[in-house]
């Protein structure tokens, strides 16, 4: 059955996350060499531990959005033993953050996959454990700013996928027939675990050749890419 509604993740799911990610580690390495002491796969490790941990402070309320940039990027200095002050993080998470933004943009094929939507009148919701300022400028950034009929945030619940909550919540605003909804994510855990957890059908977005832990959950896709293909996996 061609679902009537279809909520997204977003961030790798339709917007490119890990590559501005990467666009901006390599910019920060070629002008700190001690972060390449290791490897780019270790610093592209280290950097997503530290983002991942204070991330959890930032949505719980209990860490500022700048707080938790300084703190990161303190942290993965000192972890290559190169400790840095507050303001000296501050200016590293302020250049990082300028590459960040000048490279977002959506993953390819997501554009004429959402007009499509669009054209069918098929709601489009996103579910994102990210903050509210953050996304809404993430899409606006990335050409989806139109395609969204509504987005809820972990910062705007106070709680994250994959807890059943934020589902609630989202679908009571979008749309309450959990059979008629699909769910599109790349993070087996929060974005497939999350919609099973409420029955709903799930579609997993695999760019980085994982195992699929389990195919009776969610149908697996590697791309947007030909628009006929994810089509077909939609009905």
């Amino acid at each position: 059955m061609t679902p009537k509604a279809i909520l997204f993740d977003l961030d790798d799911t339709l917007a490119d996350h890990q590559f501005s990610v990467q666009i901006g580690l390599v910019a920060l390495a070629e002008r700190h060499a001690c972060l390449l002491q290791r490897s780019f796969e270790d610093l592209q490790e280290t950097h997503a531990h530290y983002l991942e941990l204070f991330h959890d402070k930032v949505i719980r309320g209990d860490m500022s959005l700048d707080a938790a940039r300084i703190e990161r990027f303190q942290r993965i200095f000192a972890h290559y033993g190169e400790p840095i002050s507050s303001d000296e993080a501050g200016q590293v998470a302020g250049f990082f953050r300028q590459a960040y933004l000048a490279s977002e943009r959506a993953i390819p094929g997501v554009i004429p996959f959402l007009e499509y939507l669009r054209a069918q009148n098929i709601k489009v919701g996103i579910i994102t454990n990210g903050v509210i300022g953050e996304q809404t400028l993430k899409l606006r950034r990335c050409g989806l700013e139109s395609y969204i009929d509504l987005m809820v945030t972990a910062e705007e619940t106070r709680t994250a996928k994959p807890d059943p909550a934020i589902f609630h919540y989202t679908l009571e605003r979008f749309h309450p027939h959990a059979a008629e909804v699909l769910m599109i994510g790349d993070n087996w855990w929060t974005d497939i675990i999350g919609a099973a957890q409420l029955g709903l059908r799930a579609l997993w977005l695999n760019r980085y050749g994982l195992t699929c832990p389990d195919t009776s959950l969610a149908t697996e896709f590697t791309t947007y890419e030909p628009l006929e293909e994810v089509l077909s996996l939609i009905v």
